[in-house]
């Protein structure tokens, strides 16, 4: 069995599993909570919106003269996977938890922050690994910061995380096989890798 394929059924399996667990992981939350916690959590969760990410990870590109060429792809991974989430939440509609630490409008499915996070994780990985261990710890964080905040339940971050991942590689394995926009950009030289 393909390792990608493996990996993708895990994880749908955890979303689905997730369901079952948003409750529980709402009581195991209350146990850690404290002032402290709870003024980090808000700081990640309140102004690390979608745009901040986009700009922070578009700024990490543009350093790396050999990653500039990505950046339509990332850009791409983010608005789409942010417009099939938008497009999930109006079909689904979820409530959010409450009582919510941050004012949060819209609904709850999938996170939006998680799909966003997640949807540039295959992109570093393709362009510079290093870098794609720390973004993808941040990710974890800030999906965790949601649920934290009572603003998503687990579910609707393991569903954000796991619809952002699929986008972000689906767009990075066209255009490392397809080069798509590789030929726009005027840097030499080939940073591809599987």
């Amino acid at each position: 069995m393909n390792r990608r394929y493996f990996i993708y059924s895990l994880w749908l399996i955890a979303v689905i599993i997730s369901f079952f667990f948003d409750n529980l992981f709402f009581k195991l939350i209350k146990l850690i909570s404290n002032r402290t916690l709870d003024q980090i959590m808000i700081l990640w969760s309140d102004y690390l919106t979608g745009f901040v990410i986009f700009i922070i990870v578009t700024i990490i590109f543009l350093f790396n003269k050999k990653t500039r060429e990505w950046i339509p792809t990332l850009w791409l991974s983010f608005i789409v996977s942010w417009l099939i989430s938008l497009s999930i939440k109006s079909i689904v509609h979820r409530a959010r938890p409450s009582p919510m630490l941050v004012n949060e409008v819209g609904y709850s499915f999938p996170s939006n922050h998680a799909v966003i996070t997640f949807s540039s994780v295959k992109v570093m990985d393709r362009t510079f690994r290093i870098m794609n261990w720390i973004w993808l710890v941040f990710a974890i964080i800030v999906s965790f910061s949601r649920i934290y905040v009572n603003v998503h339940h687990l579910s609707d971050v393991m569903a954000g995380s796991l619809l952002g991942y699929s986008v972000g590689d689906l767009f990075s394995y066209i255009e490392y096989k397809y080069k798509i926009f590789k030929r726009f950009n005027p840097i030499k030289g080939n940073i591809y890798r599987n």
